[in-house]
């Protein structure tokens, strides 16, 4: 299959601001939200997801939806492995050699206190230790692929979008914080990382669904048609939060209780409303080559 050239190198883009945003670099000033109050994680996981979107729509065209379990379980198994290895130089190396440093300690102290119920928590994903815990979100919305897939073209794409905004307003109600503080007394470590799936998962459905849509009009060299939307609104949008991140425009980031609205790890509604601004222009400017309906 031809590839998007474009969408892999902006993923390949991605991983390098995330990378740097994770180290210690005066360059984090400048990756850090460099468009607004979106950061290189939810590109990554839209871009990911759209990739997904035209590798497994053409499976799924071609060999059916047993294809497509096929090569979701595949991939998955890759990504696990991937993950548990991680696990065993972090908990061995970095545990069990500079774990009497601060940071070191911090971000494995439930592995150094019970080393036995983290490490089966862990491989059952439910400990999932800072900065470790994208490759397991990936994981499970893989997983999940062939059945979304599935239900979009049984459904259509208004029924799977309605149901994935139901899961993100439940997500912002703070299911995952209740969950994880009723499930804490037990044996097993139930820390699941920063990322709240019910809400992360709305853009991973949004970007399958772009993805499958792109694969299905390849073939006939179509262009993406959009939503007819205001482009002057969109980029009047787009600029306000670009100058709002920088400081450009007074009104301070608040990062209690109202601070939801732009929360990154429930995906508040101000930070998707930012997001999907930006895509929208990326796709109306960008590559692909897509025209809006009704033009």
């Amino acid at each position: 299959m031809n590839r998007f050239l474009e969408i892999d190198a902006l993923r390949g883009l991605l991983l390098v601001l995330m990378v740097i945003n994770h180290t210690p670099s005066p360059l984090r000033n400048l990756t850090n939200q460099p468009l607004g109050f979106v950061s290189a994680a939810e590109a990554f996981v839209f871009v990911s997801a759209c990739l997904c979107g035209l590798a497994f729509g053409r499976r799924l065209h071609d060999g059916g939806l047993p294809e497509v379990r096929r090569l979701a379980r595949r991939r998955a198994r890759q990504i696990y492995t991937g993950h548990v290895l991680t696990l065993l130089f972090c908990f061995v190396i970095v545990g069990q050699q500079l774990g009497y440093l601060s940071p070191f300690y911090n971000m494995l102290h439930p592995y150094l206190e019970q080393p036995t119920n983290a490490a089966v928590s862990a491989l059952l994903l439910l400990y999932q230790p800072p900065l470790l815990d994208i490759l397991p979100m990936y994981l499970l919305f893989l997983l999940l692929t062939p059945f979304v897939l599935n239900m979009l073209v049984r459904a259509g794409f208004r029924p799977v979008l309605f149901a994935s905004l139901l899961l993100w307003l439940v997500a912002q109600s703070g299911l995952k914080e209740w969950l994880v503080g009723a499930l804490a007394d037990g044996w097993l470590v139930i820390a699941p990382g920063a990322f709240d799936l019910l809400a992360w998962q709305l853009l991973w459905v949004s970007g399958l669904f772009l993805g499958y849509r792109l694969q299905r009009q390849r073939p006939k060299r179509a262009v993406l048609v959009l939503p007819s939307m205001p482009w002057p609104v969109l980029v009047s949008v787009a600029l306000i939060f670009f100058c709002w991140r920088w400081s450009w425009i007074p009104i301070p980031v608040n990062h209690g209780d109202p601070g939801w609205l732009l929360d990154k790890w429930r995906l508040g509604p101000l930070r998707l409303l930012n997001f999907f601004a930006l895509l929208y222009l990326a796709l109306w400017l960008g590559p692909i080559s897509p025209r809006r309906s009704g033009t």
